[in-house]
């Protein structure tokens, strides 16, 4: 099989081209890095009501396990015991609803460094609540106490987002940091305790508390983002890296649903690139799974983070633009349509460029379709429309 041609088999127009200089390519992977690509924060908002409801059971039992669990004893009645249990609290219903929020909206995309930073701040103030207690069977179980926040950062890295994990472990050790800073003035009236504490949170003390801290978000961030990957290869194609036929399935319900309940339209658009199978054919599989690859690039470029991107089988696409006006739509499908056609496909050894078309057919939700199954089966049609009138064209 002949290669493909050094460096990219692909030469874009003159425009296209300058979009895609190193320097946007870099602010792009800074920005995926930062909110995540759009099939991860897919992949997190794949959440059921059930599933939702089970994460709120799971972190009121959490709340009400955790005073006896670092072996505190301590109670409703104690100051020390209702700021924990406020802390806690506070943690808990803010997992519950994040996962909600992620379930709803698809997640937001910087709702992972906004978590580490509440769990960060309420994981310090358990440890800052607990030196500050006068009775010293409390303030000396710090060190178990200081168990917490290891804990927490891996739990959070069992969330399957590094950049949770990671936010939660450096909000943590801040935090950490500052109470300990801030240890003497909590015994300020009790030399003993002082003395205590001095020895107990010296630097060195305090240095490996921390290296331990830093070390285990090292560690949860990995495992994060090997949990994150068996997510991608679980709803994702192997070859673009979009979403699945079945993951788009969940997906559309559940935009569906936000959709009727606030008033916003949902079309669909499906797309599919014209006599590709002879061209994989004449070419081999190598050269059009580059094709595949470029078409999905340039179909991530061409919508929004918002908007959804499925490769459902061969060289067909499917994308959802959520709350986007129907003619802006078409207007934006033919400039990807006209940019596809205008670029000259090259491969080593081959003379003559390969040129590239692609059809699509649009359906609008809940316009031409009271279920997603319907406006599917429209654009579907509107698709086969574009075919039988010569390719290379939108049909709306």
């Amino acid at each position: 099989m002949t290669p493909l041609a050094p460096p990219t088999p692909i030469a874009a127009p003159v425009a296209a081209a300058a979009a895609r200089t190193p320097w946007n390519q870099l602010r792009r992977q800074w920005g995926e890095w930062l909110s995540g690509r759009p099939e991860d924060r897919l992949i997190a908002g794949l959440w059921t009501a059930n599933e939702s409801r089970a994460a709120l059971y799971l972190g009121l039992l959490l709340l009400l396990l955790l005073p006896a669990a670092v072996g505190l004893g301590l109670g409703p009645a104690n100051t020390a015991g209702r700021l924990v249990l406020v802390a806690t609290a506070v943690a808990a219903v803010f997992s519950a609803s994040e996962v909600e929020v992620q379930r709803r909206s698809r997640g937001v995309a910087l709702l992972p460094l906004i978590a580490g930073l509440v769990y960060g701040v309420a994981v310090s103030a358990v440890f800052a609540v607990v030196l500050w207690a006068d009775s010293p069977g409390i303030w000396q179980r710090h060190t178990t106490v200081f168990l917490i926040f290891p804990l927490l950062v891996l739990a959070t890295g069992l969330r399957g987002d590094p950049r949770l994990c990671v936010a939660t472990g450096l909000f943590g050790s801040l935090g950490f940091a500052a109470v300990v800073a801030a240890a003497p003035s909590f015994a300020a009236g009790d030399p003993d305790k002082a003395a205590e504490l001095a020895l107990q949170l010296d630097a060195t003390n305090a240095g490996i508390q921390l290296l331990i801290l830093l070390c285990t978000t090292v560690f949860g961030a990995a495992n994060a983002g090997r949990e994150r990957t068996l997510r991608r290869i679980a709803h994702c194609d192997a070859l673009t890296g979009l979403i699945g036929a079945k993951a788009l399935e969940r997906c559309l319900e559940r935009e569906a649903q936000r959709c009727v309940r606030a008033g916003l339209a949902l079309t669909i658009a499906l797309v599919d690139l014209d006599r590709f199978r002879q061209l994989n054919d004449a070419h081999g599989h190598a050269f059009g799974d580059a094709i595949l690859r470029w078409v999905a690039d340039l179909l991530r470029e061409s919508v929004r983070t918002t908007d959804l991107i499925a490769r459902l089988s061969g060289e067909r696409f499917c994308v959802a633009f959520l709350d986007s006006e129907h003619p802006a739509l078409v207007g934006r499908l033919e400039a990807l349509r006209r940019e596809v056609s205008e670029v000259e496909i090259r491969r080593a050894n081959w003379g003559e460029p390969v040129r590239l078309t692609l059809s699509a057919g649009l359906a609008r939700f809940p316009r031409e379709g009271t279920h997603v199954e319907e406006v599917l089966a429209i654009a579907l049609e509107r698709l086969h429309a574009a075919k039988r009138a010569g390719r290379d064209r939108v049909v709306a």
